[in-house]
């Protein structure tokens, strides 16, 4: 697959929730460099998922629960250069309950991280 004329170059993100209601993840990724988001499916609340590398990568992380709900959604914008999203460190997404979902007891708005992966 080829971007703005260059062949696109993968690192790998690892993707954590907490929220004990989350049993599948969708992650999307859009950039304007990409023809189109990238969508990619985590059974849990935990998994790893590839990452073009690139400048204003939007990540946005939907939490459904065992039902198939969609309970929230988080996102965060990263720059990955060489395999490099901030040297490894967590990059924080900020969650927002949606409209009309309720809490069911847990945390309304979870908490979660992205980090590249080293590659062995």
């Amino acid at each position: 697959m080829e971007t703005s004329g260059q062949e696109r170059r993968d690192t790998v993100m690892s993707v954590a929730v907490d929220d004990p209601r989350a049993s599948l993840l969708v992650v999307e990724v859009s950039a304007p460099d990409l023809a189109e988001p990238l969508t990619f499916v985590v059974i849990g609340c935990s998994g790893t998922v590839p990452l073009p590398q690139g400048r204003q990568r939007r990540v946005v992380v939907h939490v459904h629960d065992a039902e198939g709900f969609e309970r929230c959604e988080g996102e965060a914008e990263v720059t990955v250069e060489d395999g490099d999203l901030s040297a490894s460190a967590p990059v924080g997404l900020t969650f927002a309950a949606l409209p009309g979902v309720a809490g069911n007891g847990a945390k309304a708005t979870p908490t979660g991280e992205i980090r590249a992966v080293p590659l062995a």
